[in-house]
């Protein structure tokens, strides 16, 4: 044989070998199927959609709530992928039971998460009824021109100002979609204020994470380390990504969003436990042991989304996002049902299999639309073309 030969056969060789490793390892990557994706989101969205008021303690029926608005955000980044009447039907009619309202207490985060939901829809039809009430909302505290008091613990007005990290879900996407959809930098000014004092307060840069508020700045976890509440560190990765979804790419304060965001996700991915879930004291594993999947759901978000954005690096976080997608997805019920979600708190404590609140639902809804458009981009870079 000659060495031309050899050295066609040898590059044949190469290139089939080279194939060979790359859909392996494609295959590694991707160990969920789109199909099981959808028909899991699908599953937890109907239930959800058809039970939409189990797991609220307080039965006060509000839709428009930071319990119900997180489910709310959720469905529209799902819907937005599949692109369901049936879901949008579901918050249209949302919509008109509360009048296109956010709840009252206007300088209270909690209320202003509605308003993210309110844009979304407002894109769809340009009704200016469904965000005139929101933008009356969101406007109010941009008049209080004094220094926030960010004292949670002992402190009668703790909900006047921003003072849980829990708020940077709350408010910041809110306030981040107004500025985007009005092309008025006041909404943007007036969130990376707020965001910085949060942080400023709240943020342990040695760890990477938030207190939740004040009151946990000294508290330690039975393993002697501090506590860090994993759904209030999720609902701030969840903020930072719907933030950085409409911030302008000039905005001066951009590349502090986007710091915080990769800090907080590598150090989030760094203690994940081996069966893919994130307790709900993250420093402490052993105290309350049992899988908890609203923040682990957020998480599974925030790993997806870094990925999608360039802000992550594949190869090395799909691992993490492989176990935590099935973590979660291993939490839902036959009927679609999503368990094991912390109720109502603001602190690591247990939790069991029927546990569920419509944020928890949420969060998995944000995290599968978003590891549904990851598949997505990696089949148009290996085939052309989006599998179906």
């Amino acid at each position: 044989m000659g060495v031309y030969m050899k050295r066609v056969l040898t590059l044949i060789f190469s290139f089939f070998l080279f194939s060979s490793l790359f859909a392996s390892q494609r295959k590694k990557a991707f160990e969920i199927s789109k199909s099981e994706v959808l028909q899991a989101c699908q599953r937890v969205a109907g239930w959800q959609l058809a039970q939409p008021f189990v797991g609220d303690q307080w039965n006060n029926n509000k839709q428009n709530d930071w319990i119900y608005s997180t489910f709310w955000t959720g469905l529209i980044k799902f819907h937005q992928y599949k692109n369901n009447d049936d879901y949008l039907k579901a918050m249209f009619r949302m919509g008109r039971l509360t009048n296109w309202e956010p709840m009252g207490r206007p300088y209270d985060a909690n209320m202003h998460l509605i308003t993210y939901t309110h844009c979304e829809l407002y894109e769809i039809t340009q009704d200016p009824a469904i965000i005139e009430k929101s933008i009356w909302m969101a406007n109010m505290p941009l008049l209080r021109w004094v220094d926030a008091d960010m004292h949670f613990d002992g402190n009668d007005y703790k909900y006047e100002w921003w003072t849980w990290c829990d708020a940077l879900f709350m408010a910041p996407p809110a306030y981040a979609r107004l500025g985007a959809l009005t092309a008025d930098n006041k909404y943007f000014d007036y969130m990376d204020q707020q965001w910085w004092n949060v942080s400023d307060y709240l943020y342990s840069a040695t760890d990477s994470l938030y207190f939740r508020d004040d009151s946990y700045f000294s508290k330690k976890s039975k393993n002697g380390q501090p506590v860090f509440w994993s759904r209030g560190n999720g609902w701030v990765l969840g903020g930072l990504c719907l933030v950085l979804e409409q911030l302008p790419s000039n905005y001066p304060n951009r590349y502090k969003y986007e710091q915080q965001f990769v800090e907080m996700v590598t150090k989030v991915a760094s203690i994940q436990t081996e069966e893919g879930f994130w307790p709900t004291s993250l420093l402490d594993p052993e105290e309350f042991p049992l899988k908890e999947t609203s923040g682990t759901a957020f998480f599974c978000y925030a790993i997806a989304w870094g990925i999608n954005h360039g802000y992550l690096d594949q190869h090395s976080y799909m691992p993490q996002l492989n176990k935590a997608w099935k973590s979660i997805a291993d939490a839902v019920h036959p009927n679609g049902m999503l368990g094991n979600v912390q109720l109502v708190g603001d602190s690591p404590v247990g939790v069991s299999n029927n546990d569920t609140a419509p944020y928890g639902p949420g969060a998995f809804l944000l995290a599968g639309a978003e590891l549904l458009k990851l598949i997505d981009n990696n089949s148009e870079r290996t085939t052309g073309h989006t599998v179906k």
